[in-house]
Parts: structure tokens; sequence; C-alpha cells
């Protein structure tokens, strides 16, 4: 499969940022690889292994995350119309993915905080959606 320069009208090198590349499909295939390999697994296991993939996927660029929440979305809905579990535990299981994320995403901010005395620029994350 051939992907084209996230850069055409400049035509420069697609190493000179990774959202240019096909680099940035990786984690998106990698999750669907990964949920079509795991999907005989217990429904904690699966939830643990595809949470860091979708992690680093979301926090990797706005598009991605637009990418691996949409394949996120329908699984989610799958187990919990389908799971073998009962409806409430598997609630739980599944709310592990936005505690994880606001987990992480609080464990950085408090690095920024204590490192360079700010917090990120959360706006520059989103900002290239509305160029």
């Amino acid at each position: 499969v051939f992907y084209l320069s996230g850069h055409p009208p400049l035509m420069i090198n697609s190493n000179s940022v990774p959202t240019g590349g096909a680099i940035r499909y990786f984690w998106i295939v990698f999750m669907i690889y990964l949920i079509n390999t795991i999907r005989d697994k217990d429904l904690k296991v699966q939830v643990f292994i595809i949470l860091p993939i979708w992690i680093i996927g979301f926090l990797w660029s706005v598009e991605s995350a637009v990418y691996v929440t949409a394949i996120l979305g329908p699984y989610v809905l799958y187990h919990l119309m389908h799971g073998h579990n009962r409806l409430k535990e598997r609630i739980k299981i599944l709310l592990v993915f936005p505690l994880g994320l606001l987990t992480v995403v609080l464990l950085i901010s408090l690095f920024y905080l204590w490192r360079l005395g700010n917090l990120p620029d959360y706006w520059a994350f989103v900002e290239y959606v509305f160029l």
C-alpha cells in the first residue's frame, strides 16, 4: 500500500513531522490487529491490552485520536450490548478507558507543572483542526 505524502504542495519529506507520513496510521492499524487477535480473551484482559495502545494513539495527534476512538467506539458498544459478564461489571470494566486517559493527562500535566512551571498547551493539540 502506498501512502501519499501529507505535504503535496511543497513535496517535502514526510519524515519532517510524524503526522505527515504513513506512520500516522500505525496506531489505528495496530489497534485493529490487536482487537482481532485478542477477541477470544476475557474482557478485562482485552481492555488492559488495548488501553495503552488507545491512549498512545489518542495522544499522538488529534487526527489519530479521532481514528482510534472511532475504532474503540464500536468495540465498547459491542461489549456493552453482547458481553458475557453482568452489565454493571461490563460498565465498570469499560470505564477504564476514559479514566485511564484522564489519569495519563493528569500525570502529564503534573509533570509539566513540576518541571516547567506551566501546564501543557492543550489548545495546541486541537489547533490543527481549526486551521
